[in-house]
């Protein structure tokens, strides 16, 4: 090749554009189990992916790696992502990044050196420094991770900058074999078993080896997911940890996240030791930004005795690096994606005889006080974050004896509604309007609650009496000044529904201009309420008045599928009426 024409291939792959990082992250392959709509092209794909902020991105030779910037309720957040599958995140993984750490370092008598497999967002190190320990060996066999953790300071706390801190760029199971260090702790945070080459950080010889390294009165904590899973994959996982570290319980740090805590002897939490660490401002601290504030919270993460694993796990085979049953099974049960649901119905907090119970045992002694009832009720019925059933029945047990605590209230009630019990939803959404008559948004609870409760029981024939739904709404919008959409699109819902088209196409028109003068409500898609207006409008004869309203929806959302379609059947019936 020459020199010019090796120079002008040189410059060509110089200025060549880049493959997006976006998409390299996306991760398509996990949509398979989503229910979001995806992509209907690829230009549409690429739109899409290019809006995603990327704050780090690196291809290494074991595993692609980037950070990006994602949305929560909450706010933004940092989201650290391998090989396309977010792996840890500042905000969502919160929860269970802090308990690997703090839970075993709470119950250890006195935790004086840590290993953690695993330092993906640095959060669960960053915890685990927080106690006075002398050193924590840290494991990461991508140093790619390692650079992209610096995205997550502000939350982890730096810790690679700690001098208790020994990183090993290097494979865990090689690091095991090869130390002659002794841990009180071993925290163990790979990604998911259904990734190439993770099956092996869940075998009986990596477990083995862990044990090994591991002081006589040692603990070792082992994340797992409850999602892209199954039953019969999670009792192998706990019969092969549980062949290494014969007293074994489950925690639940997130709605589908457990830890394993596994010792050769039984753990009993020590309320004195607890208290004094809960005393100390830096591990006080990390713990409330997971809602946990005393030992009372602690252990309602506890959700099966050593027992209760036992009896679950039952008898089966095991994950090993001769039979890697994991390794080939986790895929499958990624894509039938039927969860681990089973371990719902062992989980002992809903066992009112459960003798292995923590929290059973503690309310017994008398040391849960209402107030404890109270945080752990709320702390279990946030979205994704615990047992939701067992969240409910400690807030009604809660509220009979505080029937005043209106924001205990309305969390019943809403968890009420996210559990399907239309009747209980409705009963404390009355006691909530009882206790605040003048707030608009509890009355406009509840009459939606009872609007669609006697929607599901009519019928042509019994109907639905107006009246007993447009005047409370009608409250609902006095109360507020008529400064909320929500209101007059929930009234126009209901005039629809029983063919008063007239009345209910001034209430589409209304919330629409309230949005344009007040914060409109996030929940109300723009689009929606113009397709709405468009079809009353239809309804009333108003042909060329509804294609206007139905054009102006596909603009607001270009997807709206049924605004298209409705403008195609009034058109395709105009063609026909004029031939």
């Amino acid at each position: 090749i020459s020199a010019v024409g090796g120079m002008t291939l040189v410059l060509s792959l110089f200025f060549l554009p880049d493959w997006g990082t976006g998409s390299m992250l996306a991760g398509v392959f996990r949509q398979v189990n989503s229910r979001i709509e995806p992509p209907k092209t690829y230009a549409a794909f690429r739109e899409a992916v290019g809006q995603t902020e990327v704050l780090y991105y690196r291809e290494g030779s074991t595993a692609t790696v980037g950070v990006v910037q994602g949305q929560t309720p909450a706010g933004p957040q940092n989201i650290l992502i391998i090989n396309g599958k977010a792996d840890a995140s500042s905000k969502g993984d919160l929860a269970t990044q802090v308990t690997l750490a703090q839970l075993p370092l709470l119950l250890h008598p006195q935790p004086e050196r840590v290993l953690i497999v695993g330092l993906g967002s640095g959060i669960t190190l960053g915890s685990t420094l927080r106690h006075p320990i002398e050193r924590v060996d840290c494991i990461e066999i991508s140093p790619e991770v390692v650079e992209a953790s610096a995205y997550f300071d502000d939350v982890s706390g730096a810790p690679l900058r700690d001098p208790r801190t020994a990183l090993y760029v290097e494979d865990a199971l090689a690091f095991l074999k090869l130390t002659d260090h002794q841990y009180d702790v071993i925290i163990s945070e790979p990604s998911n078993p259904w990734i190439a080459g993770i099956g092996n950080l869940f075998t009986t010889e990596f477990f083995e080896a862990c044990k090994v390294r591991m002081r006589p009165d040692g603990l070792m904590v082992q994340w797992f997911h409850l999602y892209e899973m199954d039953d019969e994959l999670f009792r192998m996982v706990l019969r092969t940890y549980k062949q290494s570290f014969p007293c074994m319980t489950v925690w639940q740090s997130l709605g589908n996240d457990v830890v394993l805590l596994g010792s050769a002897h039984p753990v009993e939490p020590n309320d004195e030791r607890i208290t004094a660490a809960l005393n100390d401002p830096n591990i006080r601290d990390d713990l409330a930004r997971i809602g946990i504030t005393d030992i009372a919270d602690l252990l309602s993460l506890h959700m099966l005795s050593d027992s209760a694993v036992t009896a679950y796990a039952g008898v089966g085979e095991f994950n090993t690096e001769d039979h890697p049953r994991l390794e080939y099974e986790a895929p499958r049960a990624f894509f039938t994606n039927v969860g681990v649901a089973s371990v719902f119905r062992a989980d002992e907090r809903l066992v009112v005889s459960a003798p292995g119970s923590l929290l059973r045992s503690r309310w017994r002694e008398g040391k849960v006080s209402d107030d404890d009832q109270r945080r752990i009720g709320i702390l279990h019925t946030l979205p994704s974050r615990g047992n939701l059933l067992f969240g409910y029945s400690v807030l009604r047990s809660y509220v009979e004896r505080h029937p005043g605590d209106t924001e205990v209230l309305g969390r019943i009630a809403e968890t009420a509604d996210m559990l399907k019990q239309a009747d209980d939803e409705i009963e404390y959404l009355r006691r909530l309007v009882a206790a605040n008559p003048k707030d608009p948004v509890s009355l406009e609870r509840l009459t939606w609650a009872r609007y669609l409760h006697a929607r599901a029981r009519s019928n042509a024939m019994t109907g639905i009496r107006l009246a007993d739904f447009e005047q409370p709404l009608r409250t609902c919008i006095a109360l507020a000044k008529d400064t909320v959409d929500r209101y007059r699109a929930r009234l126009a819902d209901v005039l629809f529904d029983v063919g008063d088209f007239a009345r209910a196409s001034d209430q589409y028109a209304r919330a629409l201009q309230i949005r344009s003068q007040h914060q409109p409500d996030p929940a109300l898609a723009p689009d929606m309420l113009l397709l709405q207006l468009a079809r009353c409008l239809h309804h009333l004869g108003k042909t060329d008045r509804a294609l206007g309203y139905a054009l102006q929806a596909t603009q607001a959302n270009p997807e709206n599928e049924e605004a298209k379609d409705f403008i195609y059947d009034i058109w395709s019936g105009g063609m026909n009426r004029q031939q």
